[in-house]
C-alpha cells in the first residue's frame, strides 16, 4: 500500500515539560545528553539541517520537498522559501501582496505540503484585509519546491479550505454552515476537480477519490474525481458520522460513526475492517499519523480487551494501528487538547486554551512516549521529514536516527 508523504503544519511555541502528576508519560525536557548540537535530548532525533534565516523573522513555516516556506508579516515580501540542500533563498515575487498604507491588517499565510501527480506542492493561503475592511485578497497559490509559482487562484472572501490530503484541496464556500457548498481543486495545477457542488462534508481522499455524505441517509459514500461512485458504507444509525481521515491514498477511511462506533473501511470497496465501541462518537479529538499508520484520538474507547490507560486525568488518549485497528497504547491525563496534529512518526497535543508560548506536548505516534526536547527548543512545524524547531534565533530539521 502507498503511503502518502503529507505533512500538517502547525505552529508550537515552547515544548512542555510534563511530569507523571499531570497524568500522561514523563517529559522532562532538557534532562538528557543534548550532544554537540544542543537541540535534542534523549530523543532518537538527530538535527539534519541548520536554516541561515533568523527564526525570529517568520510567523509560520513548514518543510516540503526538500525545502522550508516560511511566513512573514511584510507584504511586499510574505513568503521566503529556502531550499534546505543549497541554502538558496527564494522570495516569489508573484506571491506578493500590496503593503495597506492605512494601517491595516498584516497579511496572513498559512502553508500546507501535498503530495501531488506532479510532485511536491507547497499550497499557499494568503489573506490581507485592508483597513477600510471593504475589499480582501484571499488567494490560493501552488509553490514547487524550488521557488516556482506553478498557480495561482483567487478565492471569494468566504471560502476556507477545509483539509488538503493526497494533493486534492477540498474547499467550503459560502453559506451560513448549514448550506455551504464544496469545492475540490488538484494542487498539482490548481485545476476544478469538482465546484460548486451541494454536498455534505466533502473530503478529499487522493488526487482521484473524493468522499461525501449523503444529505438524506448521511450515508459516506467514495467517489472518483467525476463523482462516480465507487463504494459505498451503509450506516445502520442515522448518528451524525465523521469522516477522520484515509491511510494509503485510495486504501482505508477513519469514521467516527453509527452505533456508538469508531469504523474502519476500505475506500475502494467499502468493506468494514474493523470498529472500535466509543463512548460518545465524535466527541473528542482525532487526527491520522499516515507515515505512522496510528490514529490518534481522544474518543473514549469501550472494550474488555483494551489496553489499561497509564496515568491519571479526565481525558484519555489512545493510539489504534489503522490497519488491524488494534489499540497500540492509551493514557490518561489532565492536558484538555483544543487540537491534534501528527506528521512522520509524531503527534502533537495542543492546550485547550493555550496561548501562544503556553507551550504544547509531542509525542511519539507508535508508543505514546513523550519526545524529549532540549528546554530552549521550540517546535514549529510537523512534517513527513521531522519535526522542525526553533533553537533561539535558528530554525533546525530535526529527523528520526
Amino acid at each position: 500500500m502507498r503511503r502518502v508523504t503529507f505533512l500538517a503544519p502547525l505552529v508550537l511555541a515552547v515544548a512542555c515539560g510534563c511530569s507523571s502528576a499531570d497524568g500522561h508519560p514523563d517529559q522532562t525536557a532538557g534532562s538528557g545528553s543534548s550532544g554537540s548540537n544542543g537541540s535534542v535530548a534523549s530523543s532518537p532525533y538527530d538535527v539534519t539541517w541548520t536554516s541561515g534565516r533568523d527564526a525570529e523573522m517568520l510567523l509560520t513555516a513548514v518543510v516540503c520537498g526538500g525545502a522550508m516556506a516560511g511566513g512573514t508579516i511584510d507584504a511586499s515580501r510574505p513568503v521566503v522559501l529556502e531550499d534546505m540542500r543549497s541554502g538558496r533563498i527564494v522570495r516569489p515575487r508573484e506571491l506578493a501582496l500590496r503593503p495597506d498604507d492605512d494601517g491595516g491588517l498584516p497579511p496572513v499565510t498559512t502553508f500546507t505540503c501535498a503530495d501531488t501527480s506532479r510532485g511536491p506542492r507547497i499550497v499557499v493561503e494568503q489573506t490581507m484585509t485592508y483597513a477600510s475592511q471593504k475589499r480582501t485578497v484571499h488567494r490560493l497559490s501552488g509553490l514547487e519546491p524550488g521557488g516556482e509559482v506553478a498557480w495561482t487562484r483567487r478565492l471569494g472572501r468566504s471560502a476556507d479550505i477545509a483539509t488538503i490530503e493526497g494533493g486534492t484541496v477540498a474547499l467550503t464556500i459560502g453559506g451560513d454552515g448549514l448550506y455551504d457548498r464544496s469545492a475540490a481543486i488538484d494542487a498539482a495545477d490548481g485545476s476544478s476537480i469538482v465546484t460548486d457542488v451541494r454536498l455534505d462534508r466533502l473530503k478529499p481522499v487522493s488526487t482521484n477519490r473524493l468522499a461525501y455524505f449523503e444529505s438524506d441517509t448521511l450515508d459516506p459514500v467514495i467517489t472518483d474525481a467525476e463523482r462516480r461512485p465507487v463504494a459505498r458504507v451503509s450506516l445502520a444509525d442515522r448518528i451524525e458520522p465523521r469522516l477522520l481521515g484515509w491511510v494509503g491514498g485510495d486504501g482505508i477511511a477513519v469514521l467516527t460513526a453509527a452505533q456508538y462506533e469508531m469504523t474502519a473501511f476500505d475506500a475502494d470497496t467499502g468493506r468494514r475492517l474493523w470498529s472500535l465501541p466509543t463512548g460518545d462518537p465524535g466527541a473528542g479529538e482525532s487526527t491520522i499519523d499516515v507515515e505512522a499508520g496510528v490514529l490518534i484520538t481522544t474518543d473514549s474507547l469501550r472494550g474488555e480487551d483494551l489496553p489499561a490507560p497509564t496515568g491519571r486525568g479526565p481525558n484519555t488518549y489512545a493510539g489504534i494501528d489503522v490497519e488491524s485497528g488494534d489499540v497500540l497504547w492509551r493514557w490518561s491525563s489532565d492536558l484538555s487538547p483544543s487540537e491534534l496534529v501528527a506528521a512522520g512518526g509524531a503527534f502533537a497535543v495542543e492546550p485547550l486554551g493555550a496561548e501562544f508560548g503556553d507551550g504544547e506536548a509531542v509525542f511519539d505516534s507508535r508508543t505514546g512516549t513523550p519526545i524529549e526536547l532540549a528546554d530552549e527548543v521550540d517546535p514549529v512545524a510537523l512534517s513527513s521529514d521531522g519535526i522542525l524547531v526553533a533553537d533561539g534565533a535558528k530554525l533546525q530539521l530535526l529527523s528520526r536516527r
